[in-house]
């Protein structure tokens, strides 16, 4: 996909891949650090390493390589990239014959974990006028007409780096936080059903929505509760879900574990423990009811004292 996008001039990150440790090391060396260390094949944050030393790049590119995909794959290699600097961005699309609909741009914050994991915390809607969406949004334009993505939702990350934005990887795809209510109410619209429209009646798309954008109606944020409980969930703490579900900017929330699962302190999106979508009028009300969020959100999962 990068390598694509590097033979169309677009700007996108250096990278190596190399089943060989020392190999992967002497590039990083070579290239300067930070640099980021993943599988070739993975999602959801699984398995990927921020580096700054030359022992960091060595230990996680062993992790990798030892290691299976969350597809039950094998890593016979592993990559390493050049790492952009600046703040990333999902940019959401639904095309038909090349012509595009842009459903939203959300800005993501993580947190980066003294391991080198990078974690997913919350992402904020953006206002199509908003610097930077319209460079987000016409170099992602770009990137699919280099992939030959002409039909169908697509879902992009991209850095805004000072040298402008750069591609981390774009799937053909649903946006994973996509709920239909919750973006009708922030954005007017929302993926899935923009998609069916374009399969389904492709002419009204490209009359109505072909060359358009998304209008935002309300401040929005979808927040991601990591955690550092570790051991088997005993039950579910129902005070802690129903002061949650009470908060004023709280549209709703997906517990992600039930009474037996394990929980395991979070490394990626996969470990993360609950998907809260949030709007309202200003964004100081949001700002409030996570902070409340982060006092209850290991109240909700009780923890087996023989787990």
């Amino acid at each position: 996909m990068i390598e694509t996008l590097r033979a169309a001039g677009l700007h996108c990150a250096g990278q190596f891949k190399s089943g060989d440790v020392a190999a992967l090391a002497d590039w990083a060396g070579r290239n300067g650090y930070p640099v980021v260390v993943k599988p070739l094949r993975s999602a959801a944050g699984d398995g990927v390493f921020v580096c700054a030393t030359d022992g960091e790049v060595r230990a996680a590119a062993a992790a990798v390589l030892a290691s299976d995909t969350i597809y039950g794959e094998g890593n016979a290699e592993a990559l390493v990239q050049s790492y952009l600097h600046g703040p990333e961005y999902v940019v959401d699309m639904v095309s038909y014959e090349g012509r595009r609909y842009l459903c939203g741009v959300w800005q993501y914050h993580k947190r980066l974990l003294a391991s080198g994991r990078n974690i997913y915390d919350r992402e904020h809607l953006l206002h199509p006028d908003e610097e930077p969406v319209p460079q987000l949004a016409a170099y992602v334009e770009q990137a699919l007409d280099a992939l030959g993505v002409r039909y169908g939702p697509s879902h992009a990350e991209v850095i805004m780096t000072p040298d402008g934005p750069a591609l981390v990887e774009v799937g053909c795809r649903i946006a994973g936080n996509m709920h239909p209510g919750f973006h009708d109410r922030c954005a007017g619209g929302n993926q899935a059903g923009l998609t069916a429209l374009a399969w389904l009646r492709p002419g009204r798309f490209l009359r109505d929505h072909a060359g358009r954008r998304y209008g935002k109606r309300c401040e929005a944020v979808c927040c991601t509760t990591s955690t550092t409980l570790d051991g088997v969930v005993d039950h579910i703490g129902r005070d802690a879900v129903e002061q949650i579900a009470a908060l004023e900017t709280v549209h709703r929330f997906d517990l992600k574990l039930a009474p037996g699962d394990r929980i395991r302190p979070t490394v990626d999106l996969y470990s993360s423990t609950m998907r809260i979508f949030m709007c309202g009028a200003d964004m100081a009300a949001i700002d409030r009811d996570y902070q409340r969020i982060g006092v209850l959100k290991d109240r909700v999962y009780r923890i087996s004292e023989s787990g």
